[in-house]
């Protein structure tokens, strides 16, 4: 909220009429112009000398509304380390005196020993005073530390809560996060040990866990591994059954990412998740989150023909929930994540009746599968043209896997339907089994694809190679389908390693 000069000078903390008066008076009318005149000892000399006021005063209000709280806790902290050092020199001083007088007493006797005596007894009074002085300041010290807790508390959750807003309402919306362990402990630090900053302790560590598996080197891992560790990640984060606050709400976000990173094989809730909590956040809605547990449980299907009809019947609710979303951000960017989860979830529903060797979508559409992937990917980039451009990466790479779709059943039509892909296999391990087939023959990337990347690579804020853009590498560890782009990055990465 924007205020006057007048608000913005008298809400400081340690800030009276006459302190007001005076500035006021010297023409510093705003926080900026008197952040500037505090900012180094001399300068707040010369400010108090011309405000004529004590320069203590201008002190106090730069220690307490310009320093961070980070740098007030440390400011507090070296002096603690430094009243501790000078205590420790002053024992070592003692007992050097004691030494002395020891000595002193051994060679010295009649009147030297009263006087060893009397130097003792003063010095021991004058020791005592002193330590008093110490623990007193130690005390004051300790009180300060104690004090500036609930602001390190309350930054830590503005960190926390800042981060969530970022993520997106659909996976490749922003740019991958770095929340890593370090950032994990230093919340940790910053929020204490009481049972009530649990909760955000919880967010915490649950932000790390999902950023570390996302950003783990593309090719150390495939995408199966990714979602089979993702689905051992959600055993040992259970589900909130209510949402009573902000980490409630939080909770139910990333562990609904989780499982739609989990791609089908983390077991369904017992309960249904709370999808409300999102609207906790302006950059998702529930329906959103809806799509993604939607999607998921899809994917966990079998793939066998039986399957189909309750992929169809779930399309139909995935595009009621993404219109509700859609409606419920309309005028945002975020109003095209509708596109995102209705066509990514078709475009899986395709691939699947490819792999069946189904030649038609009945009941959900009259097209054949290639047909139907085509027109989906024509309604793809579409949708990214006309999307804002904070919209356009999660298009973008959604487009790249509609591409992968259509070679995907061309080269299924050259061999038949991959044995491996049926029976008992999901939608992640029939996609696995059918890349290592794939795999044996050699793939490398063509036009049409490397196009598709580049233009991806360009939404996403990276030029130059697609192949070996930071961000390709990314959503190739991510997404099943995108297996030519895997071989292809690999190859580059490869050369590159073998090249003088």
């Amino acid at each position: 909220m924007d205020h006057g000069p007048d608000l913005e000078l008298s809400l400081l903390e340690g800030m009276d009429e006459d302190l007001l008066r005076r500035l006021y008076e010297g023409n510093l009318r705003t926080r900026a112009d008197l952040a500037d005149r505090l900012a180094t000892p001399e300068s707040r000399q010369t400010l108090a000398h011309e405000l004529g006021i004590s320069p203590r005063r201008l002190h106090v209000l730069h220690y307490l509304n310009v320093l961070l709280p980070e740098e007030r806790a440390e400011l507090q902290l070296d002096l603690d380390r430094r009243f501790r050092e000078h205590a420790e020199t002053t024992d070592r001083e003692l007992n050097s005196v004691r030494r002395l007088g020891m000595l002193t007493l051994a060679v010295l006797v009649g009147v030297t020993v009263v006087l060893s005596g009397l130097v003792f007894i003063s010095n021991r009074r004058a020791a005592r005073d002193q330590s008093a002085v110490q623990e007193r300041r130690l005390k004051e010290l300790e009180q300060t530390v104690a004090s500036l807790a609930p602001l390190g508390r309350s930054r830590a959750e503005e960190q926390i809560l800042g981060e969530l807003n970022v993520l997106g309402p659909a996976p490749g919306w922003n740019p991958p996060r770095a929340w890593t362990q370090k950032t994990d402990e230093e919340m940790t630090r910053l929020l204490g040990k009481t049972p009530d900053a649990t909760p955000a302790r919880a967010v915490s560590l649950l932000l790390f866990r999902l950023t570390d598996l996302e950003q783990a080197r593309w090719d150390s891992i495939s995408p199966l591994g990714r979602a089979q560790a993702a689905a051992q990640l959600l055993t040992e984060f259970p589900p909130p059954t209510e949402v009573h606050n902000v980490w409630d709400a939080a909770a139910v976000v990333l562990r609904t990412r989780l499982r739609g990173r989990a791609s089908g094989l983390a077991p369904a809730d017992k309960v249904t998740p709370p999808f409300r909590a999102a609207d906790t956040w302006g950059w998702t809605a529930g329906e959103f989150l809806t799509c993604e547990e939607l999607l998921a449980r899809v994917e966990a299907l079998p793939l066998k023909p039986s399957s189909l009809a309750q992929w169809s019947e779930t399309l139909m609710q995935i595009r009621q929930a993404a219109d509700q979303g859609r409606d419920k951000r309309v005028g945002l960017p975020e109003q095209n994540a509708r596109d995102y989860w209705l066509r990514r979830a078709e475009l899986e529903y395709g691939v699947v009746a490819i792999l069946l060797g189904r030649t038609d979508l009945f009941p959900y559409h009259s097209s054949a599968p290639r047909a139907f992937l085509a027109e989906r990917e024509q309604f793809v980039t579409a949708a990214m043209d006309r999307a804002p451009v904070t919209a356009r990466p999660g298009l973008a790479w959604l487009a790249v896997e509609c591409e992968e779709a259509l070679q995907l059943a061309d080269w299924l039509s050259t061999r038949g339907t991959a044995a491996t892909a049926g029976g008992k296999k999901n939608w992640i391990e029939a996609l696995d089994a059918v890349e290592k087939e794939r795999a044996s023959g050699g793939l490398t990337p063509g036009p049409i694809l490397n196009a598709a990347l580049a233009r991806a690579a360009s939404a996403s804020g990276e030029g130059g190679d697609p192949l070996t853009a930071s961000r390709t590498r990314y959503e190739a560890g991510l997404r099943p389908l995108l297996m030519v782009t895997r071989a292809g990055a690999l190859s580059r990465l490869v050369a590159s390693h073998a090249s003088p």
